[in-house]
């Protein structure tokens, strides 16, 4: 692993603080950093077609008109589902109903088969939410026939936006990127959204009971924790600790911790997975009643349920994993997998542990009938929604982010879509396939004390776009090293500074081997560690390196 050290520090002038805040390009004030309340975020209003979607959704509230919300199968699209529905239903009265479509017999986004069930439910207004971007043609065949479409969606549009022009789109990068903030997820959006309704109606309702599920989406999208997603997550979580939302509160429990203690890692990686199971293994619909439900006794059963749905996709999971492995080829700078056994809903999640794991983009495919769906993860600097953009014609449908987008295409085009992607990949440079680690200051032993790392938490919440600083310590002797946890797959070492104070660092999941020598370079974030009253200060591993210190 490389590690990768800031140039602008180069001076090491101020504080840690002050220069960790220079490293990051951020500033307590200007940022907000010590306050970030919903006041803070940029006016919804300001965000393109706010007002004529507000309109046109308050018109058809008003005139008792039949309201479809269609989400998606992710814990975004369910949580921007959730967000609307309880919106429109619960405070402004409308006649709405949820629909999130099946990933196995729908797939992503409006569809003919999604829009004919909302038709026999008697449609007359479909609102998009975390979709729809792409679906223009067939707004557009529906709006002819009678149905009045809002689209709300974030994902990176096509290069023609042709909707019709009675169709309001809301989209932070529409028409010309000029919203301030144009990375933000599909629920965010949707919160906008309902936040002009919400003052053009005068309902007063308190917007931010909202922003636990909006904080939710934007850590399991992987939302870039800058601006105004910072808030939303900061205040998503104060939300969410109040312990309102009885769906969260029991998932909360059965995952073993308490809804009053939730920080932002357990958003992506205890509850977004159980959340995601629905649509991954059954249907969404599951996460999505657990999320709005108000009965403790359906949270419950709606909450062991996904969590025996998440232990399924476990297994599954890991057996699509050994089977991926057989296929990997490292003579590519991509790697390009497909079984015809594998379900769809998982493939998403092998691809970004292969990603993880190899550090090159990946495809991972499976095989429905006459198509293959595949599920992209890529690294930085290779922008796998524009590469796929590049091939639309070999493709029957694609979309996503720079990290991660999804693309669907005919078995006789597979193998040049194959060909085509491959070398696109191949001119990604040899050494951006290795992967980085950026470490933000190198300490001495005068920098490992517990108020400093107190301090650091003026950060938080910590994600994509603002990870939790690493730091670097150099001239380590080890002095102890033990196994932990019950599978005893966790490591501990105990080492001696270079002035001789003792520091514990730890290794989840015991990958890291301790080199040879004296004096180890380790890297890794600082926590501080509570037991019987006592505050110790850990390092949690990231890397180590023999040798002289290599700043």
């Amino acid at each position: 692993m490389r590690w990768i050290f800031p140039s602008q520090d180069k001076n090491k002038q101020g504080s840690l603080l002050q220069r960790l805040l220079g490293i990051r390009g951020l500033d307590i004030t200007k940022d907000k950093l010590s306050s970030a309340n919903a006041a803070d975020l940029l006016p919804a209003k300001d965000l393109f077609d706010t007002a004529t979607a507000a309109k046109k959704i308050i018109k058809a509230i008003k005139e008792k008109k039949k309201i479809f919300v269609h989400g998606d199968y992710d814990v975004d699209g369910v949580c921007a589902t959730a967000v609307m529905w309880e919106f429109l239903y619960r405070y402004a009265g409308a006649d709405v109903l949820p629909y999130i479509p099946s990933r196995f017999d729908e797939g992503y986004g409006l569809s003919e088969s999604s829009i004919t069930a909302m038709q026999s439910d008697g449609v007359e207004m479909i609102i998009t939410v975390d979709c729809g971007i792409r679906d223009a043609e067939l707004v557009k065949k529906y709006s002819d026939s009678g149905i009045d479409f809002v689209i709300t969606d974030h994902h990176v549009p096509p290069t023609q936006l042709e909707f019709p022009k009675s169709t309001a789109v809301v989209h932070p990068m529409y028409p010309e990127h000029e919203y301030p903030m144009v990375e933000m997820c599909g629920a965010a959006v949707a919160w906008k959204l309902c936040c002009v309704i919400n003052e053009k109606l005068g309902l007063n309702a308190d917007m931010e009971d909202l922003l636990d599920l909006v904080g939710l989406a934007t850590v399991c999208d992987v939302m870039p924790l800058r601006g105004d997603n910072r808030i939303f997550v900061k205040r998503g979580i104060e939300k969410m600790r109040e312990g309102k939302r009885v769906g969260l509160v029991e998932l909360a429990k059965v995952a073993g911790f308490e809804i009053s203690a939730v920080e932002s890692y357990q958003l992506g990686y205890v509850l977004g997975p159980r959340l995601n199971a629905a649509g991954r293994m059954e249907s969404a619909l599951t996460a999505l009643k657990l999320l709005t439900t108000k009965q403790v006794s359906q949270a419950r059963e709606l909450a062991v349920q996904l969590d025996t749905l998440n232990k399924q996709r476990q297994e599954v999971t890991q057996t699509m994993l050994e089977q991926a492995e057989a296929q990997v080829d490292l003579a590519h700078n991509l790697l390009f997998i497909y079984h015809p056994e594998w379900p769809e809903g998982v493939i998403g999640l092998v691809a970004g542990k292969l990603a993880e794991k190899y550090y090159r983009p990946v495809m991972v495919g499976s095989v429905l009938g006459e198509e293959v769906k595949f599920s992209a993860r890529s690294i930085e600097g290779f922008h796998i929604s524009e590469k796929l953009a590049s091939l639309d014609d070999l493709l029957v449908k694609y979309g996503g982010h720079a990290l991660a987008a999804g693309a669907t295409v005919q078995r006789d085009k597979l193998e040049d879509f194959r060909d085509k992607l491959l070398a696109l990949a191949g001119d990604i440079a040899v050494d951006s396939l290795e992967p980085t680690l950026r470490v933000d200051l190198w300490l001495s032993d005068d920098d490992l004390e517990i108020p400093f790392v107190e301090e650091v938490s003026i950060l938080e919440p910590f994600g994509m776009g603002n990870p939790r600083p690493v730091f670097a310590i150099s001239g380590l002797q080890l002095v102890r090293q033990d196994k932990f946890g019950k599978l005893q797959n966790h490591q501990k070492f105990l080492v001696r500074t270079a002035a001789g104070q003792l520091l514990e660092l730890i290794d989840f999941g015991g990958s890291i081997s301790w080199p040879a020598g004296s004096n180890v370079n380790a890297a890794g974030s600082l926590d501080i560690h509570e037991w019987n009253g006592r505050k110790t200060l850990r390092l949690l591993l990231r890397d180590v390196k023999g040798g002289e210190a290599i700043q």
